[in-house]
This record gives C-alpha cells, structure tokens and sequence, in this order.
C-alpha cells in the first residue's frame, strides 16, 4: 500500500476501524479484536491492511473471518481494495482482551493460562478445580475438551499447540 493516498479526516478510518472490530469468529460468539486474532489495521482511501493471527495456522474459519473483514470494510468504504495478511503462529491465549475472556466464558469456553488458579485449571462454568482432560483436540484443533466433575458440564479450552497439555 505504499504511495497510497491517507485517510481523509473526515472520520472515515474511525467508521472504517469501528465496522471492522465488530467482526465475529465464525465459530465463537465473539469478536476478532477481543479474541486477539485482529493484530493489526491500516486504512487509507484506497485500501485496507488487515492483520490477523488465527488461533492455528490450519484455523478452518480463515475464510469466513476474511470474508467477515471484506463486508464490514464494503459497508464503509465500498471500493476500497481490502488486503488480509495472515501472521500464522502469532496468536497467543495472552492476546484474548478481558472482555473476550468475559465472552468465552460464557460461552462455556476457558483460555490457556486464565481460569487457572495456583495451577489448577477451573471450570468456566462453577470455578471447581475438579476438571479432567478428555482427550487432546476438541471440536477443531484449537479447543481441548475438559469435563467438570463437580458440575457435571464439557467445556474446552482454548490454545495454541505449546499451551495444550
């Protein structure tokens, strides 16, 4: 994008910025930017950079979060040219902002490093420490299925291949 022409100050990057951090993960009820996959944005009249970390490099949602990113981008700036580049192996469970942390869990969802308390790992759902692995991938590869044995719920926790254990 070099040369290109910068933003008016019109508040056009703000509305650009804005429809485009209100983007969802296809598979969880919560954004990208609180997810910590959206890394980066730059905006001009011309086009958008877009930077974004999946939580695996083989993420099946990439298209959907890039096709997610190229609508909230046409609603503002229609014919801008809308560039995605993808920093595989850059998302880390640290980048999850607390709002997303509230979100997921919610959603029943714990995050690799939060929701663990003097090393025991608790479940999103009652805070009991009595939760066991149920097997080393969940429903895709980044979510590790757990199950509370207090409460009785299945729940998994988010995180890279490092995180997982």
């Amino acid at each position: 994008m070099t040369g290109r022409t910068a933003v008016r100050q019109d508040g056009l990057q703000d509305r650009v910025r804005a429809a485009v951090f209100e983007v969802r993960d296809p598979e969880i009820d919560v954004t990208l930017v609180d997810l910590g996959v959206l890394q980066e944005i730059e905006v001009t009249e011309e086009a958008v950079r877009v930077v974004l970390a999946p939580t695996r490099t083989a993420c099946p949602g990439r298209t959907a979060m890039a096709d997610g990113i190229r609508r909230a981008v046409a609603a503002v700036l229609p014919d801008a040219e809308v560039v995605i580049d993808w920093r595989p192996g850059g998302w880390r469970a640290d980048l999850v902002s607390e709002q997303g942390l509230d979100t997921l869990r919610g959603c029943g969802y714990g995050v690799t490093g939060h929701g663990v308390v003097l090393g025991i790992r608790r479940c999103p759902y009652c805070g009991s420490g009595r939760v066991e692995s149920t097997g080393r991938f969940g429903g895709s590869v980044c979510k590790t299925p757990f199950h509370c044995r207090a409460c009785g719920s299945a729940f998994d926790e988010l995180g890279t291949a490092d995180d997982i254990g």
